[in-house]
């Protein structure tokens, strides 16, 4: 498996999820460590971690919106739920998400919703819109208050 790169952590999920920080990550990898070993309902549990090879092992859930509608008008009935998402990982941390988007949301089975991807959280608001997760119609949502 090769590293991530400084940008983003690589991910493979096989089984559980492997999520590989590159050298340069540590920050990034510390916050992710931290926020998988709260155990909360709505992310992924922590299986196992690394911290001399900067890997985390997380369980596998499903797929993300973003992989089960594609670009899709069905995702946009998640709005409200990433919302509600969003209240509560800042109620629990008091971090914003800031990569909130269709990617960033895994559903289980059951249709249960479960946040991932936090390399980006911190304690200040920054709008973040990679794959349209935060338009409609042109419209910016803002799922952090």
């Amino acid at each position: 498996m090769t590293k991530g790169d400084n940008k983003r952590p690589m991910t493979r999920c096989n089984g559980n999820c492997v999520i590989q920080f590159g050298p340069q990550q540590d920050v990034k990898y510390e916050r992710n460590k931290m926020i998988y070993q709260r155990g909360v309902s709505y992310i992924p549990k922590l299986i196992s971690f690394d911290d001399d090879n900067k890997r985390l092992v997380i369980q596998k859930i499903g797929r993300t919106i973003a992989e089960k509608y594609g670009g899709s008008g069905g995702r946009d009935r998640y709005l409200p739920k990433m919302r509600t998402l969003s209240k509560k990982f800042y109620n629990t941390f008091g971090l914003y998400h800031n990569d909130l988007g269709y990617h960033n949301i895994l559903e289980d089975n059951n249709g249960k919703l479960y946040l991932i991807d936090f390399e980006w959280s911190n304690p200040k608001l920054s709008i973040f819109d990679r794959d349209g997760g935060y338009r409609k119609k042109g419209k910016l949502y803002n799922f952090n208050f």
